[in-house]
């Protein structure tokens, strides 16, 4: 029994372990069948490429067999081969400097646009990637090489050195040797190059804005430093600050004040120097302007000063010191381009060139006009500020001719014409002062003249119009703009304005406000101040215009204005000599009294002691007022005041010498020295102190 169990015991032990068996090795064959796929896998793979390398290696000893024989139909292989190999040659010559050697450096992003072109044809993307890349970078540092030649010598012009170059009437042309023309030679070699790609517009743009942002910059470091000086004649000083006192008298004539104004008007020097470059030696002897000053006018820039308002003359001479210096740069400029860019570029590049300088002038034009219409005393200490503005439009006609020619020869189109863009600005803001001058007129509420001598607006007036007249050529010039004229609406609008139609309406508008000063501020009762008063500045007005070219002008707008004014003054000294009536009446009354005939020969009774007393008491306060009267007063012309004293010697001396001899010998009274006071000497002596200072 015991026996069997233990047999039974084993069989089962061993169907386990036969079951075990049987599992491991299922177990063993599919790990075996796994490892056996993992193994075949890269043999397959390894199988594949080795087929391929033999294939790419069969094809490539074909064409290396094809190139070595020559076959035609393998020439872009042998281009793909070549282009890789300049590739990796021209990557480190692209990237250097382009400067050392620029016409290599050009070839060489050519061979390199070659590569582009055959990586693009063959669509090797990647390749194509970084050839242009690098191409790019090739082209960017032809950028930079531009840029390094334009700015090399693109630099800040001192103010002191534009003022020197202003001041030379024959600089030394440009010399094609020099350093500035041979990196523009490099310059102009680069553009080529793009002008070739069709790559030309951002070095054109590139070139402008540079070469107009240093004039812009020049032009205003030199007008900030001709801001910080006096730039004012000590002539122009001396006559504004004492003008006033010197205009007064009457025998200061209009033409001399006018030779005066003729000298003190003038601005800085206008010295247009000659061409920079030989080509334009045929040009420079019909450029040249006259000069507005004298040789010896300093014209060096103190740094020290501080800036200084706005102030007469100054500005405008300031201005046209920038127009030289603007034409000195631009003509400069003109040059550099004839070494750099061909002919049919010029018409691209100037306007660009010009535009920022131009732009800045403008700004300066109209703030400068802004100010001098802003002065309230135009027609007075001001006039000098305003009569500036017409030297500036006689500096665009004196340089207009040279201008054109410069234009021609470069291609400038009209419409970039900077003197004719200015000269409206300054036309337009003529016109302006000129009609608020008239309006300064009519409307002056100044205060009565000491004395009643000549106004000042009458002594302004004249002497604004005798400077006026010193720019004729100016006013009679065609204008440059066509802008509406204010002035005279009527005219064709050729001329900046009518001077005739102007002195018409400002001699009216003077005399109209003479005669509002007297009936507003002169009682009506003080009929001798009220006839001295427009006796002086009808006489005064008479006189200058008599003696100067403004009375043919304006006769013809107003041809009895000469009548007209010597009838006033004849009116004047008739009204005067009734101020001596009550004179002549009371000696007249006396002499024609009837019952005086018998007191030189019967003695006299208390009652005829009391007439005489009371005859030379009234004759003596006739002769006071008369005296205190006419001393109050001021005759300004000598010839006018002679014949005011004979006039009044003619009234009363003759009529005094009788009513003196009839009746001063009589004894009628014990105080002599209280009734006789005045004899006909004394008379005389006291009509001959009337209208002195």
């Amino acid at each position: 029994m015991n026996a069997r169990k233990s047999l039974e015991s084993k069989r089962v032990t061993n169907e386990r372990s036969s079951a075990l068996l049987t599992n491991s090795t299922l177990q063993s064959n599919i790990q075996a069948n796994d490892s056996q796929k993992v193994l075949e896998n890269p043999e397959r793979t390894i199988q594949a490429i080795d087929r391929r390398t033999k294939k790419a290696t069969e094809v490539n000893n074909e064409l290396r067999c094809s190139v070595m024989c020559g076959d035609p139909n393998t020439s872009l292989i042998a281009s793909i081969l070549w282009y890789y190999q300049t590739y990796s040659e021209l990557r480190e010559k692209i990237n250097a400097d382009p400067s050392e050697n620029i016409v290599d450096y050009l070839v060489d992003l050519d061979r390199l646009d070659d590569i582009v072109k055959c990586f693009k044809s063959i669509k090797i993307l990647d390749e194509e990637k970084r050839v242009i890349e690098l191409y790019n970078t090739g082209r960017q540092k032809l950028i930079e090489a531009s840029d390094k030649a334009i700015l090399c010598h693109t630099h800040l012009i001192s103010p002191n050195d534009l003022i020197d170059l202003c001041k030379l009437t024959s600089p030394p042309p440009s010399d094609p040797e020099s350093s500035h023309v041979f990196d523009l030679g490099t310059f102009r070699i680069i553009f080529e190059w793009f002008l070739e790609h069709g790559l030309q517009q951002g070095l054109i743009n590139s070139y402008a804005s540079k070469r107009s942002a240093m004039i812009r910059d020049s032009l205003q470091s030199l007008a900030k430093n001709l801001q910080n000086k006096c730039m004012r004649r000590n002539s122009a000083t001396l006559l504004t600050n004492n003008y006033r006192t010197t205009a007064r008298r009457a025998s200061v004539s209009l033409g001399s004040l006018g030779d005066t104004l003729k000298t003190t008007l003038t601005g800085i020097r206008h010295l247009t120097p000659s061409p920079i470059t030989n080509r334009r030696k045929s040009i420079c002897k019909s450029m040249l302007l006259e000069p507005d000053v004298t040789p010896n006018q300093n014209l060096s820039v103190n740094n020290s000063s501080s800036p200084r308002p706005f102030s007469s003359d100054q500005e405008t001479n300031n201005y046209k010191t920038l127009l030289d210096a603007l034409y000195v740069l631009l003509l400069h400029d003109f040059d550099l381009l004839f070494y750099v860019f061909s002919d049919e570029y010029k018409a691209l590049i100037l306007p660009k060139l010009v535009k920022s300088p131009l732009h800045y002038m403008q700004q300066e034009a109209q703030r400068l006009c802004t100010d001098i219409q802003q002065l309230s005393h135009k027609i007075d200490t001001e006039k000098f500020a305003f009569y500036g503005l017409f030297s500036i439009i006689r500096w665009f006609h004196k340089s207009e001719n040279m201008f054109n020619k410069i234009y021609d020869e470069n291609f400038l189109a009209p419409e970039h014409h900077f003197e004719i863009i200015l000269s409206a600005i300054f036309e337009n803001s003529i016109v302006e002062c000129l009609n608020a001058i008239l309006g300064e007129v009519q409307n002056d509420s100044s205060p009565l003249s000491q004395r009643r001598s000549v106004h000042p607006l009458m002594l302004n007036v004249l002497s604004f119009m005798e400077g006026l007249f010193e720019y004729r050529d100016v006013i009679s010039h065609k204008r440059f703009s066509r802008s509406p004229n204010i002035v005279d609406s009527s005219s064709e609008e050729k001329y900046l304005f009518n001077l005739e139609n102007f002195f018409s309406d400002l001699i009216k508008n003077l005399l109209e406000n003479i005669m509002k000063k007297m009936n507003t501020l002169i009682p009506y009762n003080e009929r001798m101040g009220r006839t001295i008063f427009l006796l002086n500045n009808t006489n005064y007005l008479l006189k200058q215009l008599e003696s100067s070219p403004l009375l043919v002008m304006i006769e013809n707008k107003q041809p009895n204005i000469r009548a007209q004014l010597k009838e006033t003054v004849q009116k004047c000294v008739q009204t005067y000599r009734k101020c001596y009536t009550p004179f002549t009446m009371t000696i007249r009354e006396m002499l024609n009294n009837p019952s005086v005939k018998h007191f030189s020969d019967n003695p006299l009774k208390e009652g005829d002691r009391e007439v005489l007393k009371a005859s030379f008491t009234k004759v003596n306060e006739i002769i006071d007022t008369l005296r205190n009267q006419n001393q109050q007063y001021t005759v300004d012309d000598a010839h006018q005041r002679h014949y005011l004293r004979t006039e009044s010697k003619k009234k009363v001396l003759e009529p005094f010498k009788t009513y003196y001899n009839q009746f001063a010998h009589i004894d009628f009274t014990q105080n002599s020295e209280k009734y006789k006071r005045y004899n006909p000497p004394m008379l005389e002596s006291i009509i001959d102190s009337f209208f002195e200072h």
